[in-house]
């Protein structure tokens, strides 16, 4: 298709075939698992290993930032980020807790493991802020979807966001409000989430079906998603992020 991006997920809103339901476990990355994350990271997004090595560990130490692994079988096949972002005046981007950036192993995509992992990264958000950020490419359908689908409405659409430009020369800045109440997509179901396990370790760990059917909120305007831009660092103070893409 004209206009594809080979980093993005092909866009099959209604795939002729399924994949056979998984398990995945969500939780907060460690350092255990970044030299299999920079090298998932690698292989779909460019770079070296050791350069998304070293961006990694800036993530998992970070005191306003997050890295989640989403595992299957003890496999780390899925890996996303969410970090705080001071305002970016240039280009108009507030200050806020931003999801900057979800990969999925190729083998493992079409089995709702990048909604897992956006999911863990909205809650995160949540905790902190009234509101989640994200920016993306006009030309990421797939990503623009999903956003659609948790809750993410259209607030601008520009060149640059957070001082990322977007190929195809636009990208639009996405919010998701804090629900009043647990979100029926958010909150799970009895398939669809277990819960969590707090105790000791990185975070929290969620048992999920990835491929459990979850309801859409209310939503949305039309967003899209952006384009993978080089990484970037996490959100420190003083430090100016350049954010990962939600693609």
């Amino acid at each position: 298709m004209a206009g594809t991006d080979p980093r993005f997920a092909a866009y099959a809103p209604d795939p002729a075939e399924r994949h056979a339901p998984v398990i995945a476990v969500v939780a907060e990355a460690t350092e255990d698992d970044v030299p299999v994350l920079a090298e998932l990271q690698a292989r779909a997004r460019g770079g070296s290993a050791d350069e998304w090595a070293d961006l990694i560990h800036r993530a998992l130490r970070g005191e306003r930032s997050l890295a989640v692994t989403a595992k299957v079988s003890g496999e780390a096949v899925g890996y996303a980020s969410a970090a705080y972002l001071p305002a970016h005046p240039a280009d108009g981007a507030p200050a806020g807790h931003y999801l900057t950036g979800v990969t999925v192993d190729a083998a493992w995509r079409r089995r709702g493991l990048a909604r897992l992992l956006t999911r863990r990264r909205m809650e995160w958000a949540w905790e902190r802020d009234s509101a989640v950020w994200c920016f993306v490419s006009a030309r990421n359908r797939a990503s623009l979807d999903l956003h659609r689908e948790l809750g993410f409405v259209q607030v601008e659409f520009g060149t640059s966001f957070q001082g990322v430009g977007f190929a195809g020369g636009e990208g639009r800045l996405l919010r998701a409000d804090r629900p009043r109440t647990p979100s029926p997509d958010l909150a799970g179901t009895s398939r669809e989430s277990l819960p969590e396990r707090h105790g000791p370790g990185p975070g929290p760990i969620s048992t999920c079906d990835a491929t459990t059917p979850t309801r859409r909120p209310p939503s949305a305007h039309d967003a899209s998603a952006r384009e993978a831009p080089r990484p970037g660092d996490p959100a420190e103070p003083g430090v100016r992020p350049q954010p990962l893409a939600e693609a």
